[in-house]
C-alpha cells in the first residue's frame, strides 16, 4: 500500500508540472490587460496545510489596481480584442488545466483514503495484539489455577499455557 501511495505522489509531481506547463502558456497567450486568465496556487480555506492550483481572471479593482479574482466557472477567454490572437489556443489550455485540476483532486482524494486505510490497518494490528497479549494472560492464569488445584496438563498444553520453561512466548 505504502507503494502505491508513492505512486500517486509521483502522479501528482506529473500533473502539477503540466500545470505549471499550463500556466507558462496562459501567461504568454494572453495580453496584460484586466481579463487575463493564470492560475494560482491557493491554499482554499483555512485548514488547508497544502496549495492547490486555482484558475484566476485578473480584473481590475475599483482602486484601479489588478488583482487576481478566483474563476468558479468559466465562461470562455476574456471578450477583448487583445484576446483574439490566441483565443482558442488558450481556451485549450483552460480546458486542459480544468481537467487536470480535477484529475489531481481526485488523486489527492485517494491519497487521504489510503492513508486512513492504513491508519484503520494499524489499529486493528494494535488491537489484535493487545487482545492476543490479553488471552494469552487469561490462559496462563488458568493453567496457573489449575495446577494449583492439582490438575495435571499433558506437556503440550503446558507449554502452550507458558507454564514450562521453554514455553512459546
Amino acid at each position: 500500500m505504502f507503494e502505491q501511495i508513492e505512486q500517486l505522489y509521483r502522479d501528482i509531481a506529473s500533473v502539477d508540472l503540466l500545470i505549471a506547463r499550463i500556466a507558462d502558456v496562459l501567461r504568454v497567450s494572453q495580453p496584460h490587460v484586466s481579463g487575463q486568465l493564470d492560475i494560482r496556487w491557493w491554499k482554499l480555506n483555512g485548514r488547508d496545510l497544502v496549495r492547490h492550483p486555482v484558475l484566476v481572471r485578473w480584473v481590475k479593482a475599483t482602486t484601479g489596481r489588478v488583482q487576481p479574482k478566483r474563476v468558479e466557472r468559466y465562461r470562455g477567454v476574456g471578450k477583448h480584442q487583445a484576446f483574439d490572437l490566441n483565443r482558442k489556443e488558450t481556451d485549450l489550455a483552460v480546458k486542459m488545466f480544468l481537467k487536470y485540476a480535477e484529475q489531481r483532486a481526485t488523486l489527492r482524494g485517494k491519497i487521504r483514503q489510503l492513508r486512513q486505510r492504513l491508519t484503520q490497518m494499524s489499529r486493528l494490528a494494535s488491537r489484535i495484539r493487545n487482545d492476543r497479549e490479553h488471552m494469552d494472560a487469561i490462559y496462563y492464569r488458568i493453567g496457573k489455577r489449575l495446577i494449583a488445584k492439582g490438575y495435571l496438563l499433558d506437556p503440550a498444553t503446558a507449554k502452550k499455557m507458558g507454564l514450562t520453561p521453554d514455553a512459546e512466548v
